[in-house]
């Protein structure tokens, strides 16, 4: 059923002080096609890589801590690899949870004097130390044409680099070596 507030796709949003540093990011999640799992603000320390469901164009207007540079998968592949939505409820509601269940909490306080309410992030986890990307799963987002340009270029260095690697190494025929293509689609924010 289409709906406006819920997506066909998940997205996971780099980090950054700056947008150079979030593009740093991206950068490497892309040419390493991985993403890394943390356990920031997981309880228990589980490993997970981390989506939102939430859509494109409003995302960013809520929270300034992401930079619009980010890794765009379908629902369901995410589900495919084990992806499921983060389970919103208290702490103390934590234990309640099969163990197998736990690493999907995500805390979820209303009133008193501290309330948590992270639930517009629509989150989905992927419990994993590391999830390999490739690139016919996904779209790479950034926020202008000429961050995308400069991801090219920075592909097509790497690529002449590993090539003049490989005459060095194994002579002369490597020089026949074509570049590999930029293999992931991108999307243009325009933020």
């Amino acid at each position: 059923m289409p709906r406006n507030d819920v997506t066909e796709y998940l997205v996971h949003w780099t980090k950054g002080a700056s947008y150079d540093e979030a593009f740093e990011i991206l950068r490497s999640i892309v040419f390493e096609q991985r993403l890394l799992g943390g356990n920031g603000d997981i309880k228990g320390g589980f490993l997970c890589v981390c989506f939102t469901e939430a859509p494109i164009d409003q995302f960013h207007r809520v929270l300034s801590r992401y930079k619009p540079f980010g890794i765009c998968v379908s629902k369901e592949w995410a589900f495919s690899q084990g992806g499921r939505p983060a389970i919103y409820q208290p702490n103390a509601d934590y234990q309640l949870l099969p163990d197998e269940l736990k690493w999907r909490h995500m805390r979820y306080e209303l009133g008193g004097e501290s309330p948590v309410d992270f639930c517009w992030e629509r989150e989905w986890r992927i419990k994993t130390e590391e999830l390999h990307l490739p690139p016919e799963e996904v779209v790479v987002i950034l926020p202008s044409s000429d961050w995308a340009h400069m991801l090219e270029i920075e592909h097509h260095n790497k690529e002449e680099d590993r090539i003049y690697m490989e005459e060095i190494t194994y002579g002369d025929w490597a020089a026949y070596q074509s570049p590999e293509p930029f293999h992931y689609g991108y999307s243009i924010m325009n933020v």
